[in-house]
């Protein structure tokens, strides 16, 4: 019994043909395959958790209210000038003079 668990411990004998010294056999075709589908998996895995969607949710909530302040400044601007397109790039707002109404 011994016998048998000593012949099962020694390390496995060498391939012949590793024993011949041949090279490791090479991998066929791209290793690029798959690559796609592993990125297409990490992506939807990412976007899809509830932490991008809170930080989608605040970049909308952002851009609303900036669009919202844009189009108050220009109504504004179109009551008091009929040269809306040079009024635009020559207006300038005080620090203080910010409108939060969409907050």
């Amino acid at each position: 019994m011994l016998d048998a668990m000593a012949d099962r411990s020694a390390a496995p004998e060498p391939s012949p043909v590793a024993a011949a010294g041949a090279a490791a056999p090479r991998r066929e075709g791209s290793p690029w395959t798959g690559l796609w589908a592993v990125t297409l998996k990490e992506l939807a895995d990412h976007l899809t958790s509830i932490r991008m969607r809170v930080l989608e949710g605040l970049i909308l909530l952002t851009a609303l209210g900036t669009v919202t302040a844009a189009i108050q400044t220009l109504r504004t601007t179109v009551g008091e000038d009929p040269f809306l397109f040079l009024r635009i790039f020559t207006t300038a707002q005080q620090a203080g003079d910010l409108d939060y109404s969409f907050v």
